[in-house]
């Protein structure tokens, strides 16, 4: 026997091990997690999330639906935005995806976040959508089903930590796009991380903003769609 071969045959081995074999104290483990979480500032009380869940029912979901509903008066039944969703299959996707993304561009800074953008949907006829509501597979995020014209909304954006940057540590985590050579294919991905302006700048008059906006060709977008909306309006 070679006995070379044996020695990585048993250095694989025991990293499989390693790997695949439960923790000796599963236990101690998930306590573990379960107090970096508690730590973290994560938690939400029960009486704090109704408070704001009420105060924005109370004081802001109403001037949306007034707002909306003096753009489109004859469309009935319509409820501002209470919360959006997304599966848990969804994030996990957008999450690998941007470790990959991280893969491509070992000289680029590190992803250090998601940021949530608000956002409203125009009032144009193409924010209608038909159809049954009902999502291909188990876990799978169900398509758009109503009349979203005018809709509150929010879309997600990885984001970059910017140390230049004064100002609280907040502050600092930007979202970026890849200023890209190509505009097909993986290599798309492949390229330097730049701050959005158009995430940045003040809109002015007239759409614009200070500093420029890059486009399709100019760039490639790590935006992901504005997300499911509730409650729906009927269609």
């Amino acid at each position: 026997m070679n006995p070379k071969r044996l020695s990585i045959k048993k250095e694989t081995v025991q990293s499989v091990k390693t790997d695949l074999n439960p923790v000796e104290n599963p236990g101690k483990s998930r306590n573990r997690v379960i107090r970096r979480y508690e730590r973290s500032g994560m938690p939400l009380s029960h009486d704090r999330a109704k408070d704001l869940y009420v105060r924005y029912n109370e004081e802001i979901k109403s001037d949306l639906e007034n707002s909306r509903n003096e753009r489109l008066p004859n469309a009935a039944g319509f409820q501002g935005t209470e919360y959006v969703w997304i599966s848990r299959k969804r994030l996990k996707l957008y999450l690998r995806f941007l470790k990959e993304l991280e893969a491509l561009n070992p000289d680029q800074p590190e992803i250090t976040g998601v940021s949530l953008y608000f956002g409203r949907i125009g009032y144009e006829d193409d924010n209608v959508y038909e159809g049954s509501g009902e999502p291909e597979e188990v876990g799978d995020e169900p398509p758009k089903v109503g009349d979203y014209r005018g809709r509150h909304t929010l879309f997600m954006a990885p984001t970059i930590r910017k140390e230049e940057i004064e100002g609280p540590e907040m502050l600092k985590h930007k979202a970026f796009y890849v200023d890209s050579e190509f505009t097909e294919g993986f290599e798309r991905y492949i390229g330097n991380f730049e701050v959005l302006p158009f995430l940045e700048e003040v809109p002015f008059a007239g759409g614009g903003t200070e500093g420029g906006d890059p486009g399709d060709d100019d760039g490639t977008s790590l935006l992901s769609n504005d997300l499911n909306n509730m409650p729906p309006m009927s269609s």
